[in-house]
């Protein structure tokens, strides 16, 4: 699965809206729905490990690596 399916997924599992993330990461709601739409092709290594924070799961499992969203 693709980084921006398992954000949209995961973010819908947890009842979050694009605006919930934003705020939590501290970005405009845009850059949530580019996310998710494969708009940003490239997103910071940086942006990673805040996310899955908000995601409620591990890095490892944002990027495709892991199969269960254990954090």
């Amino acid at each position: 699965m693709e980084i921006q399916t398992i954000i949209k997924n995961r973010r819908i599992e947890l009842g979050l809206t694009m605006k919930d993330v934003a705020k939590a990461l501290d970005v405009s709601e845009a850059t949530i729905s580019r996310y998710e739409s494969s708009a940003i092709q490239n997103m910071g290594i940086d942006k990673i490990e805040p996310l899955a924070k908000v995601l409620r799961c591990s890095p490892g499992y944002l990027m495709g690596w892991e199969d269960t969203p254990a954090a």
